[in-house]
């Protein structure tokens, strides 16, 4: 899931930096990110396969808090608004509308590949 989040938040960050190097640089940890979501995807699906039930539920429990763990995060204080703009870092209501969006399109449907590829 972090990984996800993160190839989404890069690729927020690549669209609103400032600068085009700043913007390339963004994007191209983004796609890092989404193969790295793309892996932890199949290596879950790979996992849930062979659990039991009992194992299943416990695994889910434990991504239930993982998910919420992320999202407490988008709280928190990051870096000084003038660094947040140079970086393209989204806050507030745009952060939260990201957030938001991935949650419903990433998180909440079992069986979406979650994987993550910026444009």
């Amino acid at each position: 899931m972090a990984e996800t989040w993160g190839a989404v938040l890069l690729t927020a960050q690549a669209e609103a930096a400032s600068s085009p190097a700043l913007r390339r640089f963004y994007a191209r940890i983004a796609r890092d990110e989404a193969r790295h979501s793309a892996l932890a995807v199949a290596i879950d699906r790979w996992l849930v396969a062979r659990l039991d039930h009992d194992a299943r539920r416990t695994l889910d429990r434990l991504q239930a808090r993982a998910l919420a763990q992320l999202e407490a995060a988008i709280d928190a204080p990051t870096v000084a608004a003038s660094v947040r703009q140079q970086i393209g870092r989204p806050e507030g209501t745009a952060l939260r509308a990201i957030w938001s969006r991935a949650h419903t399109e990433l998180f909440e449907s079992e069986g979406n590949d979650a994987s993550v590829t910026p444009t």
